[in-house]
């Protein structure tokens, strides 16, 4: 699963640039603080399931994407 450890930070780095999408800005939409979202991208922390949908709502992606 890409959002599991390590995965996550590359994924979200390239959608997060795809839509052209700070990490603050991106906190903001799923609710969470800006340290959340960069423990995410910069230390491979595991992002919780909670916000799988929400992730893939605003980068524009589909769920089994995150599954690959």
């Amino acid at each position: 699963m890409l959002l599991e450890k390590g995965g996550s930070m590359k994924f979200l780095k390239q959608k997060m640039k795809e839509k052209k999408m700070s990490q603050i800005e991106l906190a903001v939409k799923l609710g969470v603080s800006d340290s959340s979202v960069s423990k995410w991208l910069r230390w491979g922390v595991k992002v919780p399931h909670k916000y799988h949908e929400k992730i893939c709502k605003e980068l524009g992606c589909k769920l089994g994407e995150l599954n690959d």
